[in-house]
């Protein structure tokens, strides 16, 4: 953009009309100059650590990369259990397979409050069991959030997603899928 291209476009959200005219006679919405509408500076972020996906071969011989977060899951009696989850923008809460449910110190799986739930391409909701009071380091944060427990197949590099609630609240992410890393801040 050129300099006097810049100081039109600054110039132009205190016009009146609705379609403006630039100097090279192009006629744009207003909504396209206004600063309202997102014409302003990228805001730079400072992350503190860098999370590089993880590569797997699928059966067919390709190669997918996954983000994948190793957490420490603290239990009860104050053991510390390494769990690695997919980073999961579109899961709303951490959830484990069903079969874990040990590590969380329960007699069986389908314990807690009944839930359903949409997986990603599913159709229909499938139940889960969820619980309250979960206590996780992520990152180097202690923090205690709800986890669900589900059926879900077993994967080799990880044994659940995390979940938006609560974690997310605590971080700021950048999400690099060319260089296929995650980028990490504890002060968002």
């Amino acid at each position: 953009m050129t300099k006097s291209l810049l100081l039109q476009t600054a110039f132009l959200p205190l016009c009146n009309s609705s379609m403006i005219k630039t100097s090279n006679a192009l006629s744009l919405p207003r909504y396209l100059h206004d600063l309202s509408y997102g014409q302003q500076h990228m805001l730079t972020r400072e992350f503190e650590s860098t999370v590089q996906f993880s590569p797997f071969q699928t059966e067919t011989g390709e190669i997918v990369s996954y983000p994948v977060v190793t957490v420490n899951l603290i239990r009860a009696d104050g053991s510390v259990i390494r769990l690695p989850l997919l980073f999961d923008t579109g899961a709303s809460v951490t959830s484990l397979r069903h079969d874990l449910y040990p590590l969380l110190g329960l007699s069986s799986w389908d314990v807690g409050t009944l839930q359903q739930t949409q997986t990603a391409g599913g159709e229909d909701p499938v139940d889960v069991y969820r619980y309250e009071g979960i206590t996780f380091e992520v990152f180097g944060k202690v923090l205690i959030c709800p986890v669900n427990l589900i059926k879900m197949p077993q994967h080799p590099l990880f044994v659940g997603l995390l979940g938006r609630d609560t974690i997310f609240q605590e971080f700021g992410f950048g999400f690099w899928e060319r260089t296929q890393e995650l980028h990490v801040t504890t002060n968002p």
